[in-house]
């Protein structure tokens, strides 16, 4: 699947699976699937009250989505932005819970070890960047940038 620069991939709230394969929101397409493979391209997750205030980067060759399945109720916790054009595979709730949680569940048992511990950081990272943002630091020429344990999940303030 191919997603141009600025387009939404999910909002807060959308349900994390195909249920909505797509709708148009502020001229943009917005694609309501589960797990996202990044071929190529750049993603972030965004805060849209903040005009869509980049919080994480995810770069290619990385994933991210599984967490909405695994923790929050099958909704979407954050909104995800293409931040260049974007080509992505992508795993449906069906094999998803086929592949990790039937056939291959010790991959599946670290697969959900990992989406805890990137739960973990991805919702600290929101709140620092709330707590930035409404304290006037997007007004700021202020840039943080620190790196997750893997060299393609990116935390920014920017």
């Amino acid at each position: 699947m191919r997603v141009g620069k600025g387009d939404y991939i999910f909002l807060e709230g959308d349900p994390a699976d195909e249920s909505m394969l797509s709708i148009q929101f502020d001229n943009n397409f917005i694609i309501c699937l589960l797990v996202f493979f990044l071929k190529t391209g750049t993603v972030a997750y965004v805060i849209p009250k903040y005009y869509n205030f980049k919080f994480l980067k995810v770069k290619e060759g990385y994933y991210f989505g599984e967490i909405d399945l695994l923790f929050y109720g099958e909704i979407r916790k954050y909104t995800v932005q293409a931040v260049k054009t974007c080509e992505l595979y992508v795993l449906n709730k069906k094999d998803f819970k086929q592949l990790f949680l039937m056939e291959f569940r010790e991959i599946g048992l670290e697969f959900a070890d990992l989406a805890l511990s990137r739960k973990i950081r991805t919702r600290k990272t929101y709140k620092e960047a709330l707590a930035f943002l409404t304290k006037g630091g997007a007004k700021t020429d202020v840039f943080y940038s620190f790196f997750f344990n893997t060299t393609n999940h990116q935390t920014c303030f920017a």
